[in-house]
């Protein structure tokens, strides 16, 4: 039997993804054959129960055409329904290395690193000579530059 390894937040990515399709589908077209309506149950958090409409009482005109409630909505400008973006993956945290006992999360961007990095008192001038804070790297670097080296050098994620 072979294994694969998938990180957790590309399956939370693609949950998302489903449950925006779901919603989408629920609140576009469920209607069109369910009626549905508020309720509460003793089912937690439930927002709406669907309930069976017979699409022989389904609205028609009298030419026998369904009446569509989607068409009495203008269509957006290229005449189609979009889904809506998927969300962002959840972001991936890191341990902090830049100080002892630190257990903040520190998430693979400039501005998050530079912001842990001010947390832990480092601030130098941007074009000030410093060594890397990170435990076990002594390199010397501009101060602007080493959010990116600590990411692309100790969180090994690659900028941009």
């Amino acid at each position: 039997m072979i294994s694969t390894f998938i990180p957790v937040s590309v399956l939370m990515h693609h949950i998302y993804q489903i449950q925006d399709i779901a919603a989408l589908i629920m609140s576009q077209y469920a209607y069109r054959i369910y009626n549905t309506q508020p309720f509460s149950s003793q089912l937690g958090d439930a927002s709406m129960m669907l309930t069976y409409c017979d699409p022989a009482s389904a609205p028609h005109n009298s030419a026998n055409t369904y009446n569509d409630p989607l068409s009495s909505q203008p269509l957006p400008i290229d005449g189609q329904y979009h889904l809506p973006p998927p969300p962002p993956p959840p972001a991936t945290t890191y341990a902090c290395r830049l100080a002892l006992g630190c257990t903040s999360p520190l998430e693979a961007t400039t501005t998050s690193v530079r912001r842990h990095l001010r947390m832990h008192g480092y601030t130098y001038k941007d074009r000030q000579r410093a060594p890397c804070p990170w435990a076990g790297c002594s390199q010397e670097m501009r101060w602007t530059n080493v959010a990116r080296h600590v990411i692309e050098i100790h969180l090994e994620v690659r900028v941009r």
